[in-house]
């Protein structure tokens, strides 16, 4: 099996695998980003703490597919079945999960997803209605609004998620928006309210 950059063409791997799977687990501790999985077979195969970054996976059926771990920055996943998919501890930086369902999708501690659009509705969709006041869901809804406005691929749009850019939510929502991102940090997404604060007290973000 020869693994391929989908941008250059460069042959990554060549292996005497037949599978997929088997590639993958000869192969755990190589590079494979930038690669095309759309075209391969994936059944069965475990991408548990691999480089995926720059990769594809449009519109694959990837259901209770391991990732746990793994490096997915701007990883394109649209329109693929995540459905009980693992991302548990994955890098998830610009990630884009347009037209997936995410709501049986294990994203525990998942890092790197501050701006990332997908993961904050996500977490807004599995909230209670009580778990937010009345004055945080209409700053949320605003919000929606605002991304909706601000993103040039669309809504929910692609990986660059201008709409949910912090630097820009902070000029608009000040502190009033802080609460929010505290109560997700109550259950575990700490990333938005630590990287708001950092914005909206010093001015300065990393």
């Amino acid at each position: 099996m020869e693994i391929i950059n989908m941008y250059n063409k460069e042959t990554k791997i060549s292996d005497a695998t037949n599978s997929l799977k088997d590639c993958l687990d000869k192969n755990r501790g190589e590079d494979f980003s930038c690669i095309n999985f759309s075209l391969l077979g994936i059944a069965g195969s475990s991408f548990a703490g691999i480089n995926l970054s720059n990769s594809s996976f449009i519109g694959v059926s990837l259901y209770g597919s391991d990732f746990s771990v793994a490096n997915l920055s701007f990883v394109k996943f649209k329109g693929a079945d995540l459905q009980y998919a693992n991302l548990c501890g994955s890098v998830v930086f610009h990630t884009d999960f347009s037209g997936c369902s995410l709501k049986d999708t294990k994203i525990e501690g998942i890092k790197e997803y501050s701006e990332n659009h997908h993961i904050f509705f996500e977490l807004i969709s599995r909230s209670t209605p009580e778990f937010f006041n009345v004055n945080e869901w209409a700053i949320i809804g605003k919000l929606i609004l605002h991304v909706r406005e601000n993103n040039p691929r669309g809504w929910p749009g692609g990986y660059i998620s201008a709409g949910f850019n912090l630097i820009k939510i902070e000029e608009i929502f000040k502190d009033h928006i802080l609460s929010v991102f505290c109560k997700l940090a109550e259950i575990g997404f700490d990333e938005y309210k630590n990287k708001y604060e950092e914005i909206l007290y010093t001015g300065n973000v990393k």
